[in-house]
């Protein structure tokens, strides 16, 4: 009777223990999937850094390639200033040469005119 006893205790501290360990293994699954959650936020932090440091490139790229078309434009402009510099130059002396012959033909029509009233 007492064995019977002894065994039947020890079966109710079996059931207990396997009790114990279900909650316990429940208990770990429960971390494994917070760990797994956890795991998952920090990929996704890290996804999210890894692209504002892709963005943060891009835009220094962007910022780079800006400069260079306005250094590009500066260039461009002071061409053209130069251009038109030399443009103006050159209206300036057609101007003054169309001037001068103008007075020319001028003079040269009053003298011919002087002369055919002379004549006259």
């Amino acid at each position: 009777l007492r064995r019977i006893k002894e065994l039947e205790v020890v079966a109710e501290e079996k059931e207990a223990l396997q009790g114990e360990f279900k909650a316990a293994q429940a208990v770990i699954e429960a971390l494994e999937a917070k760990v797994k959650e956890l795991e998952d936020e920090i990929a996704a932090e890290e996804a999210a850094r890894q692209e504002h440091r892709d963005t943060r490139h891009k835009l220094n790229l962007a910022r780079c390639d800006a400069e260079q078309m306005r250094a590009q434009a500066l260039v461009h402009i002071q061409e053209l200033s130069a251009e038109v510099k030399k443009v103006r130059a050159d209206l300036q002396v057609a101007m003054e040469t169309m001037v001068r012959e103008r007075n020319a033909k001028n003079e040269y029509r009053i003298k011919q005119d002087a002369m055919t009233n002379k004549i006259e």
